[in-house]
């Protein structure tokens, strides 16, 4: 998978295939420990996500609510 993450100080948040399962997963890493938040149905999903987080972090505009 191409998506490395996205990193600020000691945070990290990306993409990656966790030994024990079949689905890629979104992770949070703080430090050295790593959490998995949300797992893909499709490894075209996760491809898809991380495309699409890639334009909206590198083109998006912040949205005010």
């Amino acid at each position: 998978m191409a998506f490395n993450g996205y990193r600020i100080g000691n945070t990290t948040i990306g993409i990656t295939q966790m030994p024990d399962r079949k689905r890629p997963c979104l992770y949070v890493m703080k430090g050295n420990t790593l959490y998995p938040v949300a797992y893909f149905t499709k490894y075209e999903f996760a491809e898809m996500f991380a495309e699409e987080l890639d334009r909206f972090l590198l083109h998006g505009e912040r949205s005010e609510k």
